[in-house]
């Protein structure tokens, strides 16, 4: 999934984003105490700064993925500046668990 980050427009995007590299890691953490919002996920650098929120439209099935204890990967696209706007996009990579197959199982079945 790739999205934009809800509220990077209100971070100091001049410092925050200025040391973010296109491919880099970021980290996603529940924050479920949050009254209006009880899926949302913070986005943080490596260092542990606020860049924003993934946006509630898109949060839902992320959140109970991370819930469950969920490996997401996140890393950082691009900022688009255009006007007065300051986009932060990333891409949430979702792991999925290696499934182990039985040296008898079947053949042609996979």
């Amino acid at each position: 999934m790739v999205t934009d980050v809800a509220g990077s427009a209100y971070v100091d995007w001049e410092s925050l984003y200025a040391d973010l590299e296109v491919g880099e890691p970021l980290e996603l953490k529940r924050e479920p105490e949050i009254p209006h919002n009880a899926n949302a996920i913070l986005v943080l650098d490596k260092k542990g700064n606020k860049l924003g929120y993934v946006p509630a439209v898109r949060n839902k099935r992320l959140a109970k993925k991370l819930d469950a204890r969920g490996k997401v990967k996140t890393i950082y696209l691009q900022l688009r500046t255009a006007a007065q706007d300051h986009l932060l996009h990333i891409e949430l990579f979702t792991m999925i668990q290696e499934l182990k197959i039985p040296s008898n199982f079947p053949r042609s079945f996979m």
